[in-house]
Parts: structure tokens; sequence; C-alpha cells
């Protein structure tokens, strides 16, 4: 309590509920990292059981739902939320009606380097490109679900030799010559499916070379619009975690709609081969009855509610 750490060590919380507002919210250019405060929460240990959260979001424009079945983390603190939260050994909810598990590889909770799966299914991309700048592929595809695996590998125990931060990163010093900060290495394998996209305008401060890129990028999503799969890695430093309490605030999600585009454009760079283009027939091929399949219930449900409405 002295420390200006608080009085509290571990906490335990059921059953919460409450809202979070953020549509008054606006993007500040000039936003920096939140600095360390005595008094910031630090926990040693912390889950929470059954919470449902509203969350109402500039972007897009409707109210999300949080159901948090579990939570459990051998430490949360304030000042290392997003990284605590990276860390923690089980996650299980539901968001926005799409069901998402984060769990820790048993098998390795006693290595140095930890791993750890997170899983969400059916994410609507109205959410997911709110989440991206203009410049990214996410955020010009107008409908379709994304379905998400990611591996982390991260040392959530790293600590410094040094006898003035005792507490594990409170504060990070510059790593010396013979230990080096470790790195958080994520592996992300991402299904884009049933997608539409369409050309965006007035993008600034894009690149030429990218900005000439846009037509053919958003073609190749709408000719593979039954499922896209990605698979890209982000390395990140420990020190980007310091005073971050979202993935924006560590520039995760920059880093995201990087990966996003170098594994697409990889994509359309394999399908111009000769040895691929066949093989890119038959998938186009392929997919039309499912196209078709999905025209058709789309009729059919106009076509029952046109007859519900004449009838009432």
């Amino acid at each position: 309590m002295l420390e200006g750490k608080g009085p509290i060590k571990e906490a335990y919380a059921t059953g919460a509920n409450g809202t979070i507002e953020r549509r008054h919210l606006v993007s500040d250019p000039n936003w920096k990292k939140i600095p360390y405060r005595d008094g910031y929460m630090e926990l040693q240990k912390f889950e929470m059981r059954d919470a449902n959260i509203t969350i109402n979001n500039p972007n897009p424009r409707r109210t999300l739902l949080l159901n948090l079945f579990l939570l459990e983390s051998d430490r949360l603190r304030q000042q290392w939320l997003l990284h605590d939260l990276i860390n923690s050994k089980n996650i299980l909810g539901k968001f926005d009606g799409s069901l998402f598990i984060y769990m820790r590889d048993r098998r390795t909770e006693n290595n140095l380097i930890q791993k750890s799966i997170l899983q969400i299914d059916k994410v609507n991309m109205d959410i997911v490109g709110a989440t991206q700048g203009p410049e990214s592929p996410l955020s010009w595809i107008t409908s379709g679900s994304l379905d998400l695996v990611a591996e982390i590998n991260s040392d959530p125990y790293f600590q410094y030799e040094d006898s003035n931060y005792t507490d594990w990163m409170l504060s990070i010093p510059a790593a010396s010559d013979s230990e080096e900060e470790p790195q958080i290495n994520i592996k992300f394998n991402i299904f884009l499916n049933n997608l539409t996209a369409a050309v965006p305008y007035g993008i600034e401060g894009m690149s030429y070379i990218k900005s000439g890129l846009i037509k053919s990028v958003v073609a190749f999503m709408n000719s593979n619009y039954t499922t896209i799969n990605l698979n890209f890695p982000v390395d990140m430093e420990v020190h980007d975690f310091d005073g971050c309490w979202t993935p924006h605030d560590a520039g995760l999600l920059e880093r995201i709609g990087d990966g996003v585009w170098d594994s697409m454009f990889a994509m359309m760079e394999e399908q111009k081969k000769p040895n691929q283009i066949i093989s890119h027939v038959k998938t186009v091929l392929n997919s039309v009855p499912r196209g078709l399949a999905f025209m058709w219930r789309q009729v059919f449900a106009y076509y029952t509610m046109f007859l519900f409405n004449n009838q009432s």
C-alpha cells in the first residue's frame, strides 16, 4: 500500500453488468501512451465470471454485447492491462454473438516461453473494418464474416536483473547487451468468408503503388468471396504494451492491417502463375453452386416476406 499500488492484491467478481459508452470519442492525432502513476491498480490475481457488458461504439453505430463467462489472470496491472490480458490463463465468452476462447497451452505453463491460443468465429466484418484504417483491405469489405485463430508466444515472467525494478515490468529500463528484451510473437490464421468488397475513394496518405493496386485487391476479394485464408506473423516488443489498454494503443491493429495487405498481395501474385490458374478456375467453379444457393435463399426470403405483407 505504501508503494502506491493499493491494498487489494486479489480480486474476484461475479455477475457484473454495465455499459461502456464510447460514441462521444473522436480520434486524437496527438494521443500518447498513458504514463505510470502512483496508485494504479496492480493485482496479483484476478478472476471474473458471468459478466454482461454493453458497448456503444462510434463505429459501427450499433450496440455490441460482450458476455464474459470466465476470465482468469495471474496478474492484472492498470499500466500493463493489455499485456496481462494476453498472458491470462483462460478467457471464455461471446462478443456480438460470436463465441471466443483464449486459453494457455498447459504443456508450456512451466516453460520460459508460454503459448496461448485465441479462437473466435463468425465475427461480422463491420466490426473488423471499424478497427482498421481506410488504407487496410479489411475496411473495404462491405459484408461477410471472419474466423480467426491466433497463436501467441510470450514470456510473462521476464524480469530485468535490476534491483531498482523488483516488480515485473513496472518500469522498463534499457536492456543490457547480454539480455535482450523478449518479443511477443503472434501467428495469425484468418479466414474471410462470404465477402463483398467495394473500391474506396479519397484515401489520404496512401502510396501511389498501393493506390494503383486497390481495384485489383477489391476484384481479388470479390472473385474469391467464398473463403480467403490469410496467414502472417506479427512480432512486438514488450515495451510496446507499456501504458496500453487496447490493441489499438499498442499498435497491434495497424500491424494486423499490414499483415493482411502483405498476405493478400502474395496470394494475388501466386494466382498469376500458370500452374495456379487452373486451380483458381476450379475454385471459382466450385464456388458457383454455393453462390447460387445463397442467391436462392435471398430470393426465397424476399418472396416469403412479400407474401406475408400481402396477406396482412
